[in-house]
């Protein structure tokens, strides 16, 4: 036995180390990810103050961006604490809040809640969501108030399935349990559904955001009441936001032409949806993101595989509920067409739906 063996934590060996790249497709819809590229004028205006930069120095302080987001909320500038990513700053947060308490979260979500949670050896707990993936908010509140929670963690709209949960049902969990709620509202840009504004009045509640649509650079940020951005901040990591991340969130704030039209977006997303209902044997659910969940007659690792053959990548499930499923990131029209072909070319289609051509009709 080596030295390495008696000293590797045991509850980290069937982790798995992390995805594998995905190879070179037509079209890659498995990442959480904006189809859209910056504008040009907007990239020259990041060049332009980028090369308006000490870059010998030092990030510059968070100050001027947690203001720039804080302001248009109502809010001063220690409501908002910032990290790497939207990962990153969830981190931090269970890292000051939760070490040595429990997290409960609603699944199927995102998987990154649990990984994170298993990494810092942090007791965690799931609760299944119904049949129709709505919120069990009696069994949430059970859970939490049982296991004495230190963290409640929600997304909204919920990665992978898409939907939304009810205002109501979010407050009433903060409102009845002694923990955290943690909002994850990264797809905030397509569901444009918010419980920022609750946060004055509840100081138990935060809200979880990140620059989705700008996947090349990564800041996250909580909106919390400022004793919980406090204690973030006592082991938040000195310049944990690069300083070429920093300086994109700012010029992408003060950008008039930026983020695109959530109208824009949503519009390709349900066209997309209803392309594949008119897929023999395809079933999806509505969703609030920038991805749908779904679901086949086959293995959803079988279907991606038997997709990525025909050059689409997509994010496939191995566990129940949604074995049969595979998440799709919404994509350019190009590449939402090459899906639906492929999907049509696996399953066999009604006759296609109104308004939508794919790229072999």
């Amino acid at each position: 036995m080596s030295k390495l063996d008696k000293l590797q934590r045991l509850d980290l060996l069937n982790l798995p180390v992390g995805r594998e790249a995905t190879p070179t497709v037509v079209a890659k819809l498995d990442e959480d990810e904006s189809p859209l590229d910056w504008p040009d004028a907007l990239k020259r205006r990041w060049a332009d103050a980028f090369l308006a930069v000490d870059w010998n120095r030092h990030p510059p302080g968070h100050l001027d961006l947690q203001r720039a987001i804080a302001e248009p909320l109502g809010l001063e500038p220690d409501w908002v604490s910032l990290g790497a990513g939207a990962d990153d700053m969830l981190r931090n947060v269970l890292t000051a809040w939760c070490l040595r308490g429990t997290l409960v979260y609603p699944v199927p979500t995102n998987p990154t809640y649990g990984r994170l949670a298993q990494t810092l050896g942090i007791k965690h707990v799931a609760v299944l969501l119904k049949a129709d993936f709505t919120l069990p908010v009696e069994q949430v509140v059970a859970t939490a108030n049982n296991q004495e929670a230190s963290v409640v963690l929600v997304g909204n709209p919920n990665n992978p399935t898409g939907n939304l949960f009810a205002r109501d049902e979010i407050l009433a969990i903060a409102r009845d349990t002694g923990a955290l709620v943690v909002v994850d509202e990264t797809h905030i840009e397509y569901s444009g559904v918010s419980l920022a504004d609750a946060i004055p009045e509840v100081e138990n509640l935060a809200v979880l955001r990140a620059f989705s649509h700008a996947a090349a650079f990564r800041v996250g940020y909580l909106l919390a009441h400022p004793r919980v951005t406090a204690e973030i901040e006592k082991i938040r990591l000195p310049h944990n936001v690069g300083g070429t991340a920093l300086l994109a969130a700012q010029v992408l704030l003060s950008s008039d032409d930026w983020p695109p039209s959530r109208a824009d977006l949503v519009r390709e997303r349900e066209t997309l949806r209803q392309a594949l209902s008119a897929v023999q044997g395809v079933v999806t659910w509505p969703s609030a993101a920038n991805f749908l969940l779904v679901g086949t007659t086959l293995d959803g690792r079988d279907l991606a595989e038997r997709l990525l053959d025909k050059g689409v990548a997509v994010q496939a499930f191995d566990r129940s509920p949604l074995m049969n499923c595979v998440r799709v990131t919404v994509g350019t029209p190009a590449m939402n067409a090459i899906f639906v072909d492929a999907m049509t070319a696996l399953f066999g289609a009604d006759p296609p739906a109104v308004g939508f051509k794919t790229s072999g009709r």
